[in-house]
């Protein structure tokens, strides 16, 4: 094979590799029972179907049809830290320093707490309860709360929980406990 009918080399021509009789590409016109096999194929619209076409590293990536039915989960023995602490209790203990030690104090003396929240372009009110639970993301559940949004009355709410992308400011009504922050 000549170096202009080698598509690796520089003197590669692609008009004379076309038109070379061992060439692979076909000149002729297809026939009536090419058409009938063309117009009988399917599509391959998804990863499953083209699995057949790739190449095998990336046969791991097709998704593998189930052959078992999956076994029945056993139930685990749940595990209860030493001195018999519920979840909510180990989320507080993990309060550490700082503004979640103020609402770790507030939970643990059932001291009333108001919450300003907003809405996305501003300020919507303020949430007055007791803190019942927290976390790390500032999602409080208050109980016994006092809604006052700035655009109707106040209402009460057995329970309230608040996400933590809505908290803006937390403080105690009371003013018992405040956090400073050491320097």
């Amino acid at each position: 094979m000549s170096d202009r009918l080698n598509p690796f080399s520089e003197q590669f021509d692609p008009q004379q590799a076309l038109h070379h009789p061992l060439s692979a590409v076909c000149n002729a016109l297809p026939t009536a029972q090419d058409r009938r096999i063309f117009n009988r194929a399917k599509p391959l619209n998804n990863v499953a179907a083209c699995a057949h076409l790739q190449h095998a590293p990336y046969r791991l990536l097709t998704p593998r049809p189930v052959t078992a039915a999956p076994k029945q989960p056993t139930p685990r023995k749940r595990s209860r830290s030493s001195a018999g602490k519920g979840v909510l209790d180990a989320i507080h203990s993990k309060a550490g320093e700082g503004p979640l030690q103020l609402l770790k104090r507030a939970a643990d003396h059932a001291l009333n707490v108001r919450v300003c929240i907003r809405e996305r372009h501003r300020i919507r009110g303020f949430v007055e309860g007791v803190v019942d639970a927290f976390d790390k993301h500032f999602n409080l559940v208050l109980s016994n709360a006092v809604v006052k949004d700035h655009d109707c009355k106040p209402r009460s709410v057995n329970q309230l929980f608040i996400r933590g992308e809505n908290v803006v400011h937390v403080s105690t009504l009371n003013n018992h406990f405040t956090y400073t922050r050491e320097q």
